[in-house]
């Protein structure tokens, strides 16, 4: 009998990435062999029909149950058991962002949890702030192969491709300030020590403020404060157009609100 997973999924993100990888990463599996089911639940019903494909496959030989970026581990049946511990299957979340962001599923205590990171800092947050967590392993997503080949460089039809939405550093700034106006000098003193240093991860940046924080605190505090993260990615996104412009570099920009950037391109030349 091959191996089996199954895939779910709970609507469409950051341009429905996460089916493209669910998509890509099923076909690899099947390729060697394994039987691949994906199931996409929507968000309003999710509570029922998990509880339903629980009793559904609690029998059923699946190794494994895959997910990426959802928030289902911590969906619970009427009588406050987790879904996922009802399939009885080991359950591996892929998550694209820092971990922090993913705390509220992260922090559940699942029987058989392993989590799958894109970076070697996120493994060291997880395994520091969750040891519930069975496994934690680095797999960074791999680009597709250019149909074609690559073209050598100087045969390019562009210079440099920057794709990135672009938000507005200020207005994040600004809505972070109406959201919590207690919290601006955090706000400020955070991330200016992650400007100042570039080299400190968040949780370290943290840790600089508030020496003794550790373990889930450290969780919860960037939780809190996710609105810095914005910020801090929106202003280095904008400077590196920025400065792209100013210094003549020839680019293409690709990514919703670009035609609102500011400064515009005319006033960087």
């Amino acid at each position: 009998m091959s191996d089996r997973i199954l895939f779910l999924s709970n609507g469409s993100i950051c341009y429905d990435s996460t089916t493209y990888f669910i998509d890509c990463i099923s076909e690899e599996l099947k390729a060697m062999g394994w039987e691949v089911m994906h199931i996409r639940l929507d968000k309003a019903t999710q509570k029922d029909k998990l509880c339903v494909l629980a009793d559904e496959y609690d029998s059923q030989p699946f190794d494994c149950v895959f997910d990426i970026n959802t928030k289902l581990d911590a969906v619970c049946d009427d009588s406050g058991r987790y879904c996922f511990d009802r399939l009885g299957k080991a359950v591996w979340h892929y998550i694209l962002d820092h971990p922090f962001y993913h705390h509220d599923s992260l922090k559940v205590p699942l029987k058989n949890m392993n989590v799958i990171c894109l970076d070697e800092m996120h493994k060291k947050f997880v395994d520091e702030t969750y040891p519930h967590i069975n496994s934690c392993i680095v797999l960074p997503l791999a680009a597709k192969q250019a149909e074609g080949g690559l073209k050598p460089y100087d045969m390019r039809d562009n210079d440099l491709i920057f794709t990135a939405s672009y938000t507005d550093p200020d207005m994040v700034y600004f809505k972070a300030k109406k959201q919590d106006s207690e919290n601006v000098y955090f706000f400020n003193t955070f991330t200016q020590i992650l400007f100042d240093n570039p080299e400190l991860t968040q949780e370290e940046a943290i840790r600089k403020i508030y020496p003794g924080i550790s373990g889930t605190q450290t969780a919860e505090k960037l939780q809190q404060n996710f609105m810095a993260d914005v910020y801090i990615q929106a202003a280095i996104r904008q400077e590196i157009v920025v400065q792209l412009i100013r210094n003549h570099v020839p680019v293409k920009l690709y990514g919703h609100c670009l035609l609102y950037t500011s400064p515009s391109p005319r006033d960087c030349s």
